[in-house]
């Protein structure tokens, strides 16, 4: 944390952690919070997981860990729908070209969410040569080559379908400041395989390859500077009054199954959406009590069977009693809001 102290970051996505278990914890010095899912097997391959800024914390609706390669993060932005970012860390060419097809497969299953933006980010273990005429999603910026290299390809494909910019392409760095990755061979080479992809690629302003970030690994960060305001909500000018039904919140609990076999941290949270989300369907508004009598809402009723072109002398008169009949109802509500403030 002393060197993320250094860095501005609202939230950085983890990969090949390694966890022995799933987790959530928050730095009391600093208030971020840090979320992680377990590696597979012994050898704790993968693992992925957030490290989430205490100025939006409050904003984050919910983190999923869906494998030990895919963890998503949904952020509301005060848009209709969140900013869903997936962050991944994909099987290298060892396993296999049809593990790395179903990869991507299962990445889509959360990508279909609904949401104002997708994000997808990580290690893709591929590399990426020059576009091609038909690589509409794909920049001019690339730094490897498309010898040998189907997960390239592969990577190519996904967004494609997906229509999701591969937005590191689409900047001018630096041949030698655009690696990511440095292998443990003698030769020690360098490549390209860390990548943000997006719905939009004009929300992304700016990629930097943050090489005075020492993490303690063979892999260096990349920060993604998105032009993104949290919107603030508008409260309602009047606000409704809701009442909770206690039969339907008891029966909404009866029906849903909470029945799990995730990891302790899932299961908190997935019992926590499923609670709210039955304490949400529960509430009932509250009818709001009209300002007009019954007398005036059929006068209403009346004028709008009307015709004024027929009797426009007529609907006049009868338009001019409703004014009269709304200012008096007007003012008896009024009068009787006073006397029960001062009661």
């Amino acid at each position: 944390m002393n060197q993320l102290s250094k860095f501005k970051y609202d939230i950085i996505g983890l990969c090949k952690t390694r966890a022995k278990v799933e987790s959530r914890t928050k730095w009391i010095q600093i208030g971020d919070e840090l979320v992680i899912g377990e590696g597979n097997g012994q050898q704790r391959v993968g693992g992925v997981g957030f490290i989430i800024n205490s100025r939006i914390a409050s904003h984050v609706i919910e983190v999923q860990i869906h494998s030990h390669r895919i963890a998503t993060l949904k952020l509301d932005i005060g848009r209709k729908t969140p900013l869903l970012i997936i962050q991944i860390y994909a099987p290298h060419k060892e396993y296999g070209i049809d593990k790395i097809e179903k990869f991507y497969s299962e990445v889509e299953t959360p990508l279909s969410q609904t949401a104002y933006q997708k994000i997808v980010i990580g290690d893709f273990n591929a590399q990426l040569g020059p576009k091609d005429t038909n690589q509409r999603y794909l920049g001019k910026f690339t730094s490897g080559t498309w010898d040998k290299n189907e997960t390239g390809e592969l990577l190519v494909d996904f967004a494609d379908a997906n229509k999701l910019f591969i937005i590191n392409t689409l900047f001018q760095k630096p041949p030698n400041k655009r690696w990511t990755f440095e292998s443990t061979n003698t030769n020690k080479s360098r490549h390209e395989i860390d990548f943000e992809l997006c719905t939009d690629r004009i929300m992304v302003t700016n990629v930097e390859f943050l090489s005075r970030l020492d993490i303690g690994s063979d892999h260096r960060p990349v920060r993604f500077t998105l032009n993104t305001k949290i919107r603030k909500k508008r409260p309602p000018i009047m606000k409704s009054v809701r009442v909770l039904n206690g039969g339907l919140l008891q029966r909404n609990i009866v029906e849903k199954d909470w029945t799990t076999n995730d990891s302790p941290f899932t299961k908190f949270d997935k019992i926590q959406r499923q609670l709210k989300t039955c304490i949400d369907a529960a509430f009932t508004k509250k009818p709001r009590r009209s300002r007009f009598t019954e007398e005036t809402n059929q006068l209403l009723l009346k004028r709008k069977s009307m015709n004024r072109q027929t009797n426009p002398v007529e609907f006049a008169e009868f338009s001019k009693l409703i004014r009269k009949k709304i200012r008096e109802d007007h003012e008896k509500f009024r009068t009787e809001r006073l006397l029960k403030t001062i009661e």
